[in-house]
């Protein structure tokens, strides 16, 4: 156990956190772009057959198809947000 946490005190090179975050980025752009540009967003936002809502906020709707789909950092539906 010791050497374990010896282990976790060894410095590693920022290359590697670099490579695995850039990975990730790429990864995360692939499928906002995915989502987007398919019919996904209306599938899950605006066609389900339920919508959850909380107790007293029954008046609250889904907003519509251009606001699912801006690319406005303060759309609900933005994967800019």
């Amino acid at each position: 156990m010791e050497s374990f946490r010896q282990q976790l005190g060894v410095p590693v090179s920022g290359a590697s956190v670099a490579i695995v975050r850039i990975g990730l980025g790429v990864l995360i752009a692939i499928e906002a772009l995915y989502y987007l540009s398919s019919d996904e967003i209306a599938r899950a936002f605006l066609d389900p057959n339920f919508h959850f809502t909380y107790a007293g906020f029954g008046w609250v709707q889904p907003w519509p198809e251009w606001g699912c789909t801006s690319t406005s950092p303060r759309s609900p539906c933005s994967p800019w947000r």
